[in-house]
């Protein structure tokens, strides 16, 4: 398959606080005579906060500022799929990247 016949571009990410807060223009520069963008994996950790701000709901709202910059770019005809929206606390393994919503079967979440 050559360059010209990919029909969209399929990128996945998964990065910290500060990248999301810094790629509201990351498709600003994409060619317009391209493929369509689909980011098929989207998950910010709630490391690396600003300055006294807390991890949570920091990481929702910076992916919220990713998004924007997507929108603002709707000539790509961007489609999006996004983290889970609910998730286990047990089987995520209480690591920093978390979804909307937390549930648990446990007695206790810590």
């Amino acid at each position: 398959m050559s360059r010209d016949e990919i029909e969209i571009y399929d990128e996945h990410y998964y990065h910290d606080i500060s990248w999301a807060r810094n790629m509201f223009d990351k498709f600003d520069s994409y060619s317009r005579k391209g493929p369509a963008l689909f980011v098929a994996e989207l998950g910010i950790n709630g490391s690396n906060p600003p300055d006294g701000l807390p991890p949570y709901p920091t990481a929702i709202l910076c992916e919220g500022i990713f998004k924007m910059g997507m929108e603002r770019n709707g000539d790509l005809r961007p489609l999006m799929a996004d983290r889970p929206l609910m998730r286990n606390w047990d089987f995520i393994g209480r690591s920093d990247m978390q979804p909307l919503v937390l549930n648990s079967s446990s007695a206790s979440v810590r």
